[in-house]
């Protein structure tokens, strides 16, 4: 039995939506991360060592935890009060000239391995021969790490100070352009000192 009707059969996909959440950007938490910088910040050690006891000695009466869980969970809780920031990482040498490192660390790792394979050959005048050069190459590719490493502190020691002598440029010098932001606005003095406190902790 059907029923008439002048309109034509549809299809619906439908979906149905339970709840919308909503995001604050404004009032929810910063991520936190480990600075292991602000171990070089005077007293910051002093006070990580102090809190890692309390926390390990505070844990002593959890039954549930072993020995191991203890420590790391007083490395954490130390850690977490100490050098923990919300700042973006400060660039040091390798990630200033990472693209140039890897290339070089990558073709070095590779002669090893041709080496090391060489090495594990069947033994004969033309084995040694070509053991020979692959340690040949493999000391040419261990030069090349070094030299381009040389060049990437340098580099990176020559920019950082060049920020932080265009403190006290005139405005529109090439010293001034060389430490500008992005947007062209000049270096601020807590940018420079942050640059100076990056050259007093060293380079590694």
């Amino acid at each position: 039995m059907g029923a008439a009707s002048d309109h034509m059969p549809v299809t619906l996909d439908l979906a149905i939506m339970t709840s919308v959440q909503t995001h604050d950007r404004e009032t929810a938490e910063e991520r936190k991360r480990i600075d292991l910088w602000k171990f070089h910040e005077e007293g910051v050690q002093e006070s990580f060592a102090q809190l890692f006891a309390a926390r390990r000695e505070t844990l002593q009466n959890e039954p549930n935890l072993n020995a191991y869980q203890r420590v790391v969970n007083a490395l954490k809780s130390a850690a977490e009060s100490t050098i923990s920031t919300t700042e973006d990482p400060k660039a040091g040498w390798f990630r200033c000239r990472s693209a140039e490192l890897l290339k070089v660390i990558e073709k070095r790792d590779e002669r090893q391995r041709q080496f090391n394979l060489a090495k594990m050959a069947s033994k004969s005048a033309a084995h040694d021969k070509d053991i020979e050069q692959k340690h040949k190459a493999l000391v040419r590719a261990r030069k090349l790490v070094k030299e381009t490493v040389r060049a990437a502190i340098n580099t990176w020691h020559e920019e950082v100070l060049v920020s932080c002598h265009s403190l006290g440029a005139k405005k529109g010098s090439p010293e001034c352009l060389a430490a500008a932001h992005e947007d062209g606005r000049p270096l601020s003095p807590k940018k420079a000192w942050e640059m100076i406190r990056i050259l007093e902790r060293g380079r590694s």
